[in-house]
């Protein structure tokens, strides 16, 4: 597994946006990512990784301030705007500039650019500077965030599936993908280059013709042949979320649903004959029927379509019961009479299809309105004035230790209720607003996206139903809070 790209913001100095910060989950979102509920226990290397990061910093903060008091003298720091401001050389950094002009374009702000170069908001000028300020809406800042961002839920989901889905070291756009490629001979053998090539991106090297990989059954067929198996292993699992590319045409595309790079929740069972499809639509009890002719390339399959938000039909997920490339790769395990001849049968399956496709129909069908447990957006608080800012942060982060999606909104230029609505319509799931009676009670004031007004409800008993809410994958959580 990739060592390097478990990532907060960037943060070489020992501070970051608070921008940044709340998008990607807070100054702590390495900590508070992994307590989410949905996740498995910490990977034994986060530990090590923190302190790493704390030695390392404290290396940084040692050599600042022997930098500070060295070398620190006037200069002058010159916006984007043409005004000049004062400042110290090796002390005075972005973000207290940002916070001196205003406390809204310091909550804004995501990086800084100094002298045309990308800079951390909390590392010092080191002289006279030009200074700019760089919010979401720049593709610099964009960059920055998807970057790190990227990388923590890439780290997450190989920590959930135990699977290695990104690499080190980082890149500008994100984690690195391997492109897998394999000669045309596998795919003669599979007998895909018969049958699949002109959908292929293949290219020539040293007179041999070499394929980016469209599907992953192949090298699974390889995986499983490189050693004798024997009838014990059965079923033999083997799952991939590797990078698939295909060269659909162009009239085909369409945004997420059809693409030609995408990534597929792709397994093989190689089974035993007894294991096989049939038994299995037997043993679940549903009603099932046999479509004679519909076996595609391999044999008989399960399509399960789904209608998007305008009536249209997708193909996601897929079972298919293969007795084909066994034949093709000679693929044998040892049975239970001992025959060493005795051939496997695979079971091609993708649960959720294109990983793309489906998160394009879930995207269309509640059009921004996450249901609560998907929702990345479930809570925001809202404090009624200045003197709640603090206790607002503070349920902001017992909601995030909670393993909810929670941010909080310290503007001080929006009214209260201007506040609220900006939350509705970013669709936050859930509104608490807390004041000096919530404060006073360890409460908050409940609300939902639609206005459902739940009334004051203590902070622990709040997150607690929520917990519940998000384990249950209702799809009324504001309704039944």
């Amino acid at each position: 597994m990739g060592e390097e790209v478990f990532q907060c913001p960037p943060n070489l100095y020992g501070g970051g946006s608070p921008a940044l910060s709340k998008l990607v989950g807070g100054p702590d979102c390495a900590k508070l990512l992994w307590k989410g509920r949905s996740l498995a226990p910490d990977p034994t290397f986060i530990q090590s990784r923190l302190e790493l990061y704390e030695e390392l910093k404290k290396e940084s903060d040692a050599l600042l301030r022997t930098r500070a008091s060295i070398h620190s003298q006037t200069i002058q720091i010159t916006l984007s705007d043409g005004k000049v401001t004062g400042g110290q050389a090796w002390k005075t950094t972005p973000y207290q500039v940002a916070v001196d002009l205003s406390r809204g374009v310091a909550d804004s702000v995501v990086i800084a650019r100094v002298n045309g170069e990308l800079w951390d908001l909390n590392r010092p000028m080191e002289g006279d500077s030009t200074l700019e300020l760089l919010t979401f809406e720049n593709e610099d800042a964009q960059a920055v965030y998807w970057h790190s961002s990227a990388h923590i839920l890439g780290e997450a989901m190989e920590n959930y599936y135990g699977g290695c889905l990104c690499y080190g070291p980082p890149i500008e756009n994100g984690f690195y993908y391997d492109m897998h490629m394999e000669n045309s001979k596998l795919w003669e053998t599979s007998g895909h280059w018969q049958h699949y090539s002109e959908n292929m991106f293949s290219f020539e090297a040293e007179k041999e013709i070499f394929a980016l990989k469209p599907m992953n059954c192949p090298g699974h067929c390889l995986m499983f042949a490189h050693r004798p198996r024997s009838w014990r292993e059965m079923p033999l699992r083997l799952a991939d979320f590797g990078v698939l590319h295909r060269n659909e045409l162009s009239g085909t595309l369409s945004g997420l649903t059809r693409v030609r790079r995408f990534q597929q929740d792709d397994a093989h069972l190689f089974c035993t004959m007894e294991q096989q499809l049939q038994n299995s639509l037997d043993d679940f009890g549903e009603p099932w029927k046999l479509n004679p002719g519909d076996g595609a390339f391999y044999g008989p399959k399960i399509d399960i379509t789904i209608k998007d938000a305008i009536g249209r039909y997708h193909q996601c997920a897929t079972i298919q019961l293969d007795f084909q490339l066994p034949v093709r790769f000679n693929l044998t395990y040892v049975g239970k009479d001992g025959n060493d001849k005795t051939r496997p049968v695979i079971i091609h399956r993708a649960i959720l299809g294109s990983v793309e496709r489906m998160m394009a129909i879930l995207a269309e069908n509640y059009s921004g309105k996450w249901p609560f447990w998907l929702s990345p957006r479930q809570v925001m608080v809202v404090p009624v004035g200045p003197t709640c800012e603090e206790y607002a942060q503070q349920v902001c982060k017992e909601a995030s230790e909670a393993g909810l999606m929670a941010d909080v909104d310290l503007d001080q230029s929006c009214t209260l209720n201007k506040k609220i609505r900006n939350a509705q319509l970013a669709q936050y799931n859930f509104i608490f607003v807390v004041g000096e009676k919530e404060k006073a009670g360890n409460a908050i004031n409940v609300r939902t996206r639609d206005n459902k007004i739940h009334g004051e409800v203590s902070v622990p008993l709040a997150l607690e139903k929520l917990r519940k809410l998000k384990a249950s994958r209702t799809l009324r959580a504001e309704e039944e809070f």
